[in-house]
């Protein structure tokens, strides 16, 4: 993909942020947004190498819409591409991958899990105080530390209800969320954008990878699961 030809459409769309301007810049919009799509498949398919279970994610579920879901006074339509690869798709309930390239000419690539829900964040903050070991190897691997720092600043004022506040990682059961996140001007960029995204996935795969095991076996999912069970055998005994 043309980076600075899809910058340039981004900057244009941010100072005419209007669908009379959208409709006749359309066809630029289809073939940037193709062209979008096509490096999402490169990202997916090297998937295959350390997240196996997202090759068979399809580049329309993962890409959000330029559409804003409500507009406001900026405008109809974001300045921005971006895509989110979860084993769902796209969607900011779940533990997964992100990256957007911006009208300001920054790429901004991270992954984690943003904010989950409080059952969720609960059994993350369980686990976490039973068996640190697990998210320190991965977050003191020095090529996450080199890269991203460390988490996102998302912490709690207090210490969960439930937590000891004298735990040797309350820093951690503060965490409201679970992310990393990198901020780079595109020209900065190592290689192509699919290289260059594709690079830190990797080194994010650990921490997505850990938070998607606790998202698969929390309580209320598994409670939910037997419910289908037990109401697909009640089904069944009907027909026998």
């Amino acid at each position: 993909m043309d980076i600075e030809a899809l910058i340039s459409f981004l900057a244009e769309l941010k100072a005419n942020n209007h669908k009379t301007w959208f409709d006749e810049n359309r066809a630029r919009y289809e073939s940037l947004r193709a062209a979008f799509y096509a490096d999402l498949q490169i990202i997916i398919d090297g998937f295959a190498e350390y997240d196996p279970p997202l090759i068979a994610l399809k580049p329309k579920d993962c890409a959000f819409r330029i559409n804003k879901r409500f507009p406001d006074k900026e405008g109809s339509y974001k300045t921005h591409f971006s895509a989110h690869f979860t084993g769902a798709g796209r969607g900011p309930s779940n533990a997964g991958y992100y990256f957007e390239v911006s009208a300001d000419g920054l790429v901004t690539i991270g992954g984690g899990w943003y904010q989950p829900a409080p059952p969720h964040l609960n059994w993350i903050l369980t686990d976490i105080a039973a068996h640190p070991e697990k998210i320190t190897r991965i977050i003191e691997n020095p090529d996450f530390k080199r890269m991203f720092g460390g988490l996102s600043d998302q912490r709690a004022k207090k210490m969960p209800k439930g937590f000891p506040v004298d735990h040797p990682h309350a820093d951690l059961l503060l965490q409201k969320g679970f992310v990393v996140m990198e901020e780079k001007d595109a020209q900065a960029m190592s290689g192509t954008l699919t290289e260059h995204v594709t690079s830190r996935f990797k080194v994010t795969a650990p921490l997505v990878r850990y938070m998607r095991a606790l998202e698969d076996t929390a309580p209320e999912k598994e409670a939910k699961e037997q419910e289908t069970r037990r109401e697909g055998a009640a089904a069944l005994s009907l027909l026998i």
